[in-house]
């Protein structure tokens, strides 16, 4: 359901000089560590789930608000899948 890895975007002579680029470049940088930061997330509560991984306060907070609801993962999922798509078109110009 959710991406594995988001690919960076490649620098050049010519695009590193286009600001838009630069622009571009951080969002898909951001939206990279984000992707990583929810994927280590979602495989702690699946461990703490089994068993085999023990609960922190951070891994409270984050499953009490799982169990709330599902929006702001959602959000996050969304967000990633549109930089993926923004990334995409950058590394075909």
């Amino acid at each position: 359901m959710c991406a594995q890895k988001l690919d960076r975007l490649k620098r050049t002579q010519k695009n590193i000089k286009d600001p838009l680029y630069r622009f571009f470049e951080r969002e898909v940088s951001l939206g990279a560590s984000l992707l990583e930061t929810v994927r280590a997330d979602l495989e702690d509560v699946q461990l703490i789930c089994r068993g085999e991984k023990k609960q922190t306060n951070v891994h409270r907070q984050l499953t009490q608000a799982l169990t709330k609801g599902m929006t702001c993962f959602v959000q996050c999922v969304f967000i990633v899948h549109a930089f993926r798509n923004c990334a995409r078109a950058m590394a075909s110009l």
